[in-house]
């Protein structure tokens, strides 16, 4: 649990990460925006968030467009101890190489 956020927000982030899991996406999105509501401006939340919506639209062109600008912000804005785990939640999915290469290069 990040110790700034309350074990809401946690567990809203949790059920949201199953529910993507389980291919429920819009419910999923609904998840991260309470979270988004009970913690404005949360660069984890804001990049969860980019990635979902890159993912509904099947990681189409103008997806990455939209969603590359939305996951540098949230990992610029992150604080030192957090980027390292955003890092991760965009390079351990395959599905998101092409953001991870544009946005860390080849790995």
């Amino acid at each position: 649990m990040n110790a700034t956020r309350s074990p809401e927000v946690d567990q809203l982030l949790e059920s949201a990460d199953r529910l993507i899991r389980s291919g429920e996406y819009l419910a999923a999105d609904q998840h991260y925006r309470q979270a988004e509501r009970l913690v404005p401006g949360d660069a984890s939340i804001a990049l969860r968030r980019a990635l979902l919506h890159y993912r509904i639209a099947a990681g189409s062109q103008n997806a990455f467009y939209k969603a590359l600008p939305a996951c540098r912000d949230a990992i610029d804005r992150a604080d030192a101890a957090t980027r390292p785990h955003l890092r991760d939640l965009v390079l351990d999915d395959a599905f998101f190489k092409p953001l991870a290469e544009a946005l860390f290069g080849s790995q």
